[in-house]
């Protein structure tokens, strides 16, 4: 009987919480140095299960050109970014008609390369606005280890736009 009410307590406050998932879609541009050197159009997936657009979950494919040249999908990198801090008011305003909040922060995830080897990737969102649909990443830097955890590259995300539908 504890478990039947633990469930329905637990399925409870799951559905209530429906109403904050979002999810989107967006486009970027990076770059990557060291082992997985690259240059890349990223199409990716977010999904904010908070609709406070404090913790996102970014999976992303890039497709450029790579260390031989050759054309193709470089890289697709899982994220878990969160940005602790906002700030409504920030020298960013004059970039937007619209109002923009500002969070920087920072994320981790995994990337795979072509060769579907996988490496642990830590980020820095230094400027990311977002408002109640829109999400924008400004030079994010990014470093990368393999699976020793040993220093492998660095990368940097010149651009990010993403549109989030639901949720708030």
């Amino acid at each position: 009987m504890k478990k039947l009410v633990l469930l329905l307590v637990i399925s409870i406050c799951l559905l209530s919480s429906l109403n904050a998932f979002s999810l989107g879609y967006g486009v970027s541009t990076s770059g990557n140095a060291g082992a997985l050197k690259s240059a890349s159009v990223n199409l990716k997936g977010l999904c904010d299960f908070t609709s406070s657009r404090r913790a996102l979950l970014t999976v992303d494919a890039g497709f450029g050109f790579n260390n031989s040249l050759t054309f193709g999908l470089n890289n697709i990198d899982i994220k878990l970014s969160a940005y602790p801090v906002v700030f409504s008011k920030h020298i960013f305003s004059f970039m937007f008609i619209n109002s923009m909040a500002y969070a920087p922060g920072l994320g981790v995830g995994v990337m795979f390369d072509r060769d579907l080897n996988h490496y642990y990737t830590v980020n820095l969102d230094l400027i990311h606005l977002y408002d109640t649909q829109y999400v924008y990443d400004f030079l994010s830097p990014m470093i990368y280890f393999d699976k020793e955890f040993k220093y492998a590259g660095w990368g940097v995300e010149l651009f990010s736009m993403s549109i989030l539908f639901g949720g708030r």
